[in-house]
């Protein structure tokens, strides 16, 4: 008698707990329970295989010189004499573009995309949507598309121009240039600043690491592997998530999501712990922070947006000396009030170390106007700050980058603007 009631104890409980995850379930597709925070298995896939993304885990190695030996070798990033920072396989698209677009052809049309992260990330996320658009516009007449991105993480003027310059002086002749940026010009200047480096020097995070070579200190490499442990955390639990396909259940969605929030701020804190260390052993070295800067938040914004204008500038000029159609994208940032209703999933992703909310805060009213002074001028620069002011669905993964929805919404918003300027 023992062994069956034992067995209908078993079934009871095992069918208990099929019932509460039923009931759990269904209670998490309750969007009303959850305000700002609607279910949708489509965007929990791609916040999912964003946060995944193989970069995030070897970003720390940015701090020593790369080992030739690693499997992601070509993607470390090591000192360029040019651009601030290049990796192997960056050199060699570049060898490869010159290659391809030195001689003019009718077949191709050539695109450049330049900026920092967020263009990077169009690559993928937005670049089938670009080339579909692009390809079907009477303008271009059947060519095929071929999208060269050198755009890179922290990439800020007036590094997008110097690889411009770099490409075309090698040979390269894109049939048009595409550049996204504004974030990065405000945000890693005012970072650069208050850590003791010249605002219109490189990003602080990447420069100070790749300029000073391998460090040997202990307290650093501790330091190190604190943020590359809680990074590879992160990406695995997002990976899982992933491959498991979490995001058809709403009920693990938001406990993955949950997880993935808590990971972040693991790694952001452990970030900023590494960039503090940095930074007192970096002021008072003139080789890596440039020449001594002085002046308050507000002068060091300013100047990093007078490097934005005049860089963009010269991007025009030497592309309009070619014949090469150049439109540049100022870009949205949740940071940035009125730049985006933000869901609440959003909101809580939004956490930014305190130097780029400032900054944001000081310059994108300045940056706004800077760029309709350029378009006044003449240039195709277009603001695309309020580009989703009135978007209630989520796109942003944090402050400045987008899903996979998001990177298709802003070609969606590029492309009649780029198409334009080839006419």
């Amino acid at each position: 008698m023992v062994a069956p009631r034992r067995s209908r104890r078993v079934l009871a409980l095992a069918a208990g707990l099929v019932l509460a995850a039923v009931a759990a379930e269904a209670v998490c597709r309750i969007d009303a329970l959850f305000p700002g925070s609607a279910y949708d298995p489509e965007r929990a896939r791609a916040f999912f295989e964003a946060r995944a993304a193989p970069q995030a885990a070897f970003e720390m190695r940015a701090y020593g010189r790369p080992d030739p030996l690693l499997s992601e070798a070509d993607a470390l990033p090591y000192v360029h004499p040019f651009v601030g920072w290049s990796n192997a396989a960056t050199d060699a698209l570049a060898v490869e573009m010159v290659a391809a677009t030195s001689e003019p052809s009718d077949a191709h049309f050539d695109l450049l995309l330049l900026g920092g992260s967020v263009a990077g990330n169009l690559t993928s996320g937005g670049a089938p949507r670009l080339v579909e658009i692009l390809e079907a516009d009477p303008a271009l007449a059947g060519r095929r598309v071929r999208i060269w991105s050198f755009a890179r993480p922290s990439y800020r003027a007036p590094q997008p121009f110097h690889w411009c310059a770099w490409l075309l002086a090698l040979g390269a002749r894109p049939h048009a240039v595409l550049l996204v940026d504004g974030f990065n010009e405000v945000a890693m200047s005012l970072e650069n600043a208050r850590r003791g480096l010249h605002p219109a020097y490189p990003a602080f995070q990447y420069w100070s690491g790749l300029a000073r070579g391998a460090e040997l200190d202990p307290e650093f490499l501790e330091r190190v592997a604190d943020v590359r442990l809680a990074r590879r955390e992160q990406v695995a639990i997002a990976r899982q998530a992933a491959d498991l396909g979490l995001h058809r259940s709403a009920l693990f969605t938001r406990l993955a999501e949950r997880r993935l929030r808590s990971a972040h701020a693991v790694v952001q804190r452990a970030a900023q712990r590494l960039r503090d260390w940095q930074a007192e052993r970096v002021r008072d070295d003139r080789a890596l922070s440039g020449p001594r800067f002085t002046g308050d938040d507000r002068q060091a914004v300013e100047a990093a947006l007078g490097l934005f204008e005049s860089s963009s500038r010269a991007l025009h000029e030497v592309c309009r000396a070619r014949g090469i159609p150049c439109v540049q994208i100022v870009q949205p940032t949740l940071l940035d009030p009125g730049a985006k209703p933000a869901t609440a999933d959003e909101a809580r992703q939004a956490v930014a170390i305190p130097e780029w909310s400032d900054a944001v805060a000081l310059g994108y009213p300045l940056l706004r106007a800077r760029a309709a002074a350029l378009r006044a001028a003449g240039y195709e620069v277009h603001d695309a700050t309020r580009a989703f002011a009135e978007v209630e669905e989520p796109l942003f993964v944090d402050v400045v980058h987008f899903d996979e929805r998001g990177n298709v919404a802003l070609v969606e918003w590029i492309a009649p603007r780029l198409l334009a300027a080839l006419r």
